[in-house]
């Protein structure tokens, strides 16, 4: 069906709707059609969901409890490597190895921690392995920093 067919039927549809205030039978049904869709879909995730519990919720947070210092080791590095950062701008490079991070990943107890991430004790000082921790999500908001905007 060319183009200008469907914008005559649309608007010849939103004249009918504003007219009678009732939508046109192919409107109807197209809308008819999208929810049966949608609540086949959320029935479907739902069902999903229930089955497959703790591979969900181990698939979708954060850090996965054997290998969370992974996760935090590449974010601190993208962090300090990414030459538009602040971390950048300021100086703070990162020094740790992935051998390094694992070694504070089991001496912090990482595994036990909810969301545990990586931070440094010095907070102008860089990512080395003796200015370096993992704390609770937490307890690492408390300790940030205000900054005031000149």
């Amino acid at each position: 069906m060319p183009i200008k067919d469907l914008i005559k039927r649309k608007e010849y549809a939103r004249k009918q709707y504003l007219k009678n205030k009732e939508l046109p039978e192919f409107i109807q049904k197209r809308k008819e059609y999208r929810k049966k869709t949608n609540e086949r879909r959320c029935e479907y995730n739902q069902e999903w969901r229930d089955n497959n519990r703790e591979k969900y919720n181990t698939y979708h947070r954060k850090y996965n409890k054997a290998d969370g210092y992974r996760v935090s080791w590449r974010g601190a590095k993208s962090r300090c490597v990414n030459k538009g950062s602040w971390y950048w701008k300021n100086k703070i490079r990162f020094l740790l190895s992935i051998a390094e991070t694992k070694k504070l990943w089991e001496r912090d107890n990482g595994r036990l921690m909810m969301y545990p991430e990586l931070d440094r004790i010095n907070p102008r000082g860089n990512y080395e392995y003796n200015n370096c921790r993992f704390i609770e999500r937490q307890e690492n908001q408390k300790r940030k920093r205000v900054r005031c905007i000149k």
